[in-house]
């Protein structure tokens, strides 16, 4: 895998924010998705729109979709939120680019999204153009809710994130949606933290290149601490709720594609040894906060929890508080690789089989695009990240898993990794699972 590029550094974060403001990311722990607890959401998806905006770029050209010709009639957007004012702005705008067209939301929870949208579909009512995330494929394709795209993009587009349009969008050599760039998750430190245990910093290691997992599990067990000697832990060093996060940073994960067809992975070494691997910080050195469904950041900012990997929009919320004592970087390096690799997941949009206007919805996909873009790019644009910061946690490859995509989200991201936080026998756990996830898989294949 390559480095995200300093290119990146042009276009990050204006989409998260905006999602974010529609509803919370799972480890959030809220229930705005329209699930029940947070196991039934997914983590929330960062735009490359922002990062790099006001440093003296001018030139955003390349960076936005040409405007579509022939753009008229109603378009039908489904989103799986509520549509608030910056859904209404961006649709009066593009009603001002096009007057000949106009914009009609359907929205829907996200939990039922799936559900109402194939009914849409079945019943001969369906919509133009429909958010995507990489969470959605390859079931949408394969229950045909959605349409190939190749004969209305260009799919080598620096708009696009070229890892998920190859990785995730794909099947059986066509493409379902556009997905754009996206930003990887953080790792944020609280520097107050370190500095009162007289540690050295994330960012020291980085600069040294010694920032690994090794490194991760030294200083978590060294900030964790039980401050009145009560047998009770007060103080933790680190918290997260992605522990896939590890398989891919090994370069591995629960599913893999051969030959074009998913299969589950759970034999192979680098997975077993990256899930561990944080399987052991959790029952072994009891230094990561056993809470997975917390809001980390509110330990963070209490002193609670040194160390946090999640979405980089909370520093929006860290630096709209006021709270200085933080910095971050990219997840650390697993033993033997490379490069650094930070999880990605983004979202785009698709044409919903039976569109009755497919170049009106692609022209609306685009739109949204660039309104991001530009948003970003404007000199009022608030940014939350210093350009160090970007340049850190930029400093990574890209991964993203397939849990998602093949009905592995409550088996494995919710049960499975619950259950991880327990004692006992991790193979086991492994074993007690393996028919599960076989079925998941074959379920999302046969399209059930």
């Amino acid at each position: 895998m390559k480095k995200l590029s300093l290119f990146l550094l042009m276009l990050l974060l204006v989409t998260s924010l905006l999602l974010a403001s529609c509803g919370e990311s799972a480890s959030s722990g809220s229930d705005s998705s329209g699930g029940g607890a947070a196991a039934s959401s997914r983590p929330e998806a960062d735009s490359t729109a922002q990062w790099g905006a006001n440093r003296g770029d001018s030139d955003i050209s390349e960076l936005l979709f040409p405007d579509r010709q022939g753009v008229t009639g109603n378009i039908t957007v489904f989103v799986p939120w509520a549509v608030d004012t910056r859904w209404n702005t961006i649709k009066s705008e593009f009603e001002k680019q096009y007057p000949g067209a106009t914009i009609e939301y359907r929205s829907a929870p996200w939990a039922t999204r799936a559900l109402i949208l194939n009914s849409m579909v079945s019943s001969g009512n369906p919509p133009d153009v429909v958010s995507c995330t990489s969470d959605d494929f390859p079931a949408r394709a394969i229950m045909e809710v959605i349409q190939p795209i190749d004969d209305l993009i260009d799919a080598n587009s620096p708009c696009l994130s070229q890892y998920l349009m190859n990785n995730f969008t794909v099947w059986e050599g066509k493409h379902y949606a556009m997905i754009g760039n996206s930003a990887p998750m953080v790792m944020y430190f609280n520097t107050k933290m370190f500095r009162d245990a007289g540690e050295k910093t994330p960012v020291d290691h980085y600069n040294a290149g010694t920032w690994n997992w090794d490194t991760l599990r030294k200083l978590a067990m060294a900030l964790t601490e039980d401050t009145n000697n009560d047998g009770k832990t007060d103080i933790w060093g680190y918290g997260m709720d992605d522990e896939f996060m590890f398989a891919l940073a090994n370069g591995s994960d629960v599913i893999k594609i051969n030959n074009g067809k998913p299969e589950l992975n759970i034999d192979d070494p680098k997975f077993r040894t990256g899930m561990t691997f944080f399987y052991d910080m959790v029952n072994k050195d009891k230094c990561v906060y056993p809470d997975r469904w917390a809001s980390f950041l509110d330990g963070f900012k209490k002193n609670k929890i040194a160390m946090c990997y999640w979405r980089q929009y909370h520093a929006k919320e860290l630096t709209e508080e006021n709270f200085e004592n933080w910095d971050a970087v990219p997840f650390p390096k697993a033993p033997g690789q490379e490069n650094y690799v930070s999880v990605m997941s983004s979202d785009g949009w698709g044409l919903a089989t039976g569109a009755k206007n497919r170049i009106g919805g692609m022209a609306y996909a685009e739109f949204c695009s660039n309104y991001n873009t530009k948003v970003a790019r404007s000199p009022a644009h608030v940014k939350y990240f210093t350009e160090e910061q970007e340049k850190r946690i930029l400093d990574c490859s890209p991964a993203s898993t397939y849990i998602y995509a093949y009905g592995l989200e409550g088996s494995f991201a919710s049960e499975f990794c619950n259950l991880m936080r327990g004692n006992g026998s991790f193979a086991s756990l492994l074993e007690e699972y393996r028919p599960i996830w076989t079925k998941n898989i074959k379920d999302v294949l046969e399209g059930n």
